[in-house]
């Protein structure tokens, strides 16, 4: 057999690869090596956490824009002991999130246009994102639709938009019914996949209804959603006028 030729020594010595280091060597630099403290690997995780919530807190404000940006539960007008209840009733969901999650205690404020549910649905879930780091999705109703529509007109799947919607640890359905008429029977569809995609894998839900209850909100969503919504959930009921007034009315 024809003896292999030995590169020369200069390429032997650059080519060795890395440096093995004896037991007692690699014994000695871990000896050596600085030790994170209990505290310092405390004070690292908890800013890692402070990071993630500030970036979840943006995000969330991003979704819902200017309106609600500077909603709470504090500056919630509540001007009728039936309003200081409901404003209360939501602050007390809020307050325990680990129940919330482990019995999927989802929260329902249903009622007239303009009784400040999306006001009330906003500060909870914003309180949530800032105590404890949550993921949210903030959908309106329309803005889903025009999302399925888009899907479909893109050639994109319906299976994927679900599925993506099942993760967040809460989503936000804002009036899921158009403002005149019916939803079509594929929105009906779409919305009730939604719905029970999260139910399943016991995540939460929030929804904010113009509806006056629950044959209304049988009819016009569809029994199976509804059910699947208020099922474990908080059930709030916002019935009084509207709070959006005019800032100036000149009438005949």
């Amino acid at each position: 057999m024809e003896d292999r030729q030995q590169p020369p020594a200069s390429v032997q010595a650059s080519d060795s690869g890395p440096k093995r280091l004896t037991f007692e060597q690699t014994l000695s630099r871990i000896a050596a090596a600085p030790v994170q403290s209990e505290a310092e690997f405390a004070r690292r995780e908890q800013l890692a956490a402070d990071r993630q919530r500030e970036a979840r807190l943006m995000d969330l404000l991003r979704q819902v824009g200017d309106r609600y940006a500077g909603c709470r539960l504090a500056n919630w007008r509540a001007a009728t002991p039936k309003q200081r209840e409901v404003r209360e009733a939501v602050r007390e969901w809020a307050s325990r999130w680990p129940e919330r999650a482990a019995n999927g205690e989802g929260l329902v404020l249903y009622g007239p246009v303009g009784t400040g549910k999306d006001h009330l649905a906003f500060a909870a879930v914003r309180h949530l994102v800032e105590r404890h780091g949550l993921s949210v999705r903030w959908l309106n109703g329309r803005a889903f639709v025009g999302e399925v529509r888009d899907r479909i007109e893109e050639g994109r799947s319906e299976r994927s938009l679900i599925s993506g919607l099942t993760v967040p640890d809460i989503v936000v359905i804002s009036d899921p019914l158009p403002p005149v008429g019916e939803l079509t029977i594929h929105q009906a569809d779409m919305m009730y996949r939604l719905v029970h995609s999260r139910y399943e894998a016991r995540r939460v839900t929030v929804c904010t209804l113009n509806v006056a209850g629950d044959d209304e909100a049988d009819r016009r969503l569809g029994t199976a959603t509804w059910d699947r919504l208020c099922d474990q959930a908080w059930k709030i009921a916002c019935m009084w006028e509207t709070s959006r007034k005019p800032a100036r009315e000149v009438k005949p």
